[in-house]
């Protein structure tokens, strides 16, 4: 009897050694990751901290540079520093101030560049100087403010994301310290966040029963199916129905269809996609009674997916785009996006380029075959509309490259390699 309990002992006491042992190596095992934490953060604070305070120094040097190549490579450096900045803050946990820094950086970077091209063309105003002065004064603080967080982070371990503009009461009475509006060409651009429709500023707001009614009329189903799941805000203000398989959105003013969604998965493919392109080309036409032009498509999950861009005349407007869904297994309409295109679409005055669509193609490499030449609007970054000729060519090779020349400068906006497989037609 001794014997055995001896044994129950005996194995109790190794299995509390057992249990002590694995807690141990948890208790190591959370102190090594807790410390490699630690390391990254003290590390990415460090990149961060220097990345500011080296955008601010060559923002400082931009304001008094006078010639195009020097001014040149102090962008290139602030759009460098910005990035590794950029780079530092995503790896780093996040606050309700993280995206002003990340505005910060990313507008800063991209303006820089911006104003680089503009130098190389005249001098920049000092309206623009007057910029970088204000940029460089939001920099400054943010490199103070990261690093009173640095060393908080060393000493206490908690985050306390700058926002310099907005942080104390002094600053608030300091006007070089409050955030320039930057309204520039590039994709960071004030203007875009604040970019509204022309349709939807011209058009007079509709009730949920007109949304009704116009909803069941464009999915030509009764209006008693539909129900309303919800009303959205933002940019664009709209009405939401369902009927179980089916979602259809339309614009608080004016009505404009901008989504609809049919959920069923579509079975064997029957259909070919010239046939889904065919069928999509003809459901827009019958729609919205307008001239688009036929761009690229994608096949996913039985659902060929096309795009179109608006015709204004004999002008392809790229910036005015539509996606139509068709299911291959029974050529149904299931998807609808007409975002691009609502937001987008205005009247337009298409005036006659400066240069002949010979003149342009005397730019396009002479290595490539030019197979047809089209008017076009392409988008900036900006969002700005560019008037160019595009050239569909062909290399030696028998890919299909596209060429965008500026029909009033000459200058060679954009060239896309067209991929054409399986699953769809694509530009990159």
């Amino acid at each position: 009897m001794k014997t055995k309990a001896l044994k129950i002992l005996s194995f109790f006491v190794a299995l509390s050694l057992v249990a002590v042992g694995f807690f141990i190596k948890y208790r190591a095992e959370k102190a090594a990751n807790a410390q490699n934490i630690n390391n990254i953060y003290t590390h990415e604070l460090n990149t961060l901290c220097n990345s500011l305070s080296d955008i601010g120094a060559e923002l400082e040097k931009a304001q008094y540079i006078t010639t195009a190549p020097l001014f040149c490579e102090t962008a290139a450096r602030i759009y460098k520093h910005s990035g590794l900045a950029l780079s530092s803050l995503s790896r780093l946990p996040q606050s309700e101030n993280t995206e002003e820094l990340y505005k910060f950086l990313s507008q800063t970077g991209d303006y820089s560049l911006y104003l680089s091209g503009e130098m190389l063309a005249s001098p920049i105003t000092e309206a623009e100087r007057a910029n970088l002065a204000a940029l460089k004064n939001i920099a400054n603080r943010y490199t103070a403010e990261a690093e009173r967080m640095r060393i908080d982070f060393i000493q206490s371990g908690e985050f306390d994301f700058p926002n310099p503009h907005v942080s104390s009461e002094t600053q608030k009475e300091e006007p070089e310290n409050e955030y320039p509006t930057l309204i520039y060409d590039g994709p960071y651009s004030d203007h875009i966040a604040r970019g509204e429709s022309y349709l939807l500023e011209s058009s007079d707001e509709i009730t949920a029963d007109e949304a009704l009614r116009l909803a069941a009329a464009a999915m030509k189903v009764e209006q008693t199916s539909l129900t309303l799941a919800g009303e959205t805000g933002g940019r664009v203000p709209s009405y939401r129905f369902e009927n179980g398989d089916m979602s259809v959105s339309l614009t608080k003013r004016g009505g404009y269809l901008i989504y609809f969604r049919k959920y069923r998965e579509p079975q064997k493919p029957l259909y070919t996609y010239s046939q889904a392109v065919k069928r999509a080309e003809d459901w827009l036409a019958q729609y919205t009674n307008m001239s688009f032009h036929t761009s690229y498509y994608v096949v996913d999950e039985g659902v060929c997916t096309v795009n179109f861009a608006y015709k204004e005349g004999s002008t392809v407007c790229y910036t005015d785009l539509i996606k139509v869904g068709v299911a291959l297994d029974n050529g149904e309409v299931v998807l609808c996006e007409a975002g691009g295109y609502i937001m987008n679409h205005r009247p337009r005055t298409i005036k006659t380029p400066d240069k002949t669509a010979d003149e342009a193609s005397a730019v396009v490499s002479e290595k490539l075959e030019i197979l047809s030449t089209s008017r076009v609007l392409i988008p900036s970054d900006g969002k700005k509309e560019i008037p160019c000729y595009e050239f569909v060519c062909k290399t030696a090779q028998k890919e299909e490259i596209l060429v965008y020349v500026n029909s009033d400068t000459l200058e060679e906006e954009r060239i896309y390699l067209v991929v054409n497989a399986e699953g769809g037609s694509l530009v990159k």
